[in-house]
């Protein structure tokens, strides 16, 4: 399982580094949406990626922000 961290506007999809606590996350990007500071994390920018990246996030100037799970898909065989 792999946590996906969507920034508004564009909807724009991150991955985030295993190591990133998710409660801790959204608590400080509500926080810093309050007093217009900025929330650093680790991410990834595709499953392929195997080296993680820091984002730097300004809440206060971003519509919306979620996270949710991105489940690997299984393929089946086509007959």
């Amino acid at each position: 399982m792999t946590n996906r961290l969507h920034l508004g506007y564009e909807d724009k999809i991150w991955l985030l580094a295993d190591s990133v606590d998710v409660k801790d996350l959204l608590e400080n990007l509500s926080e810093a949406a309050k007093t217009g500071a900025v929330v650093e994390t680790s991410v990834r920018r595709s499953s392929n990626s195997t080296t993680d990246t820091s984002l730097v996030i300004n809440p206060a100037v971003i519509p919306y922000w979620f996270v949710d799970e991105a489940r690997p898909q299984r393929v089946g065989s086509l007959y």
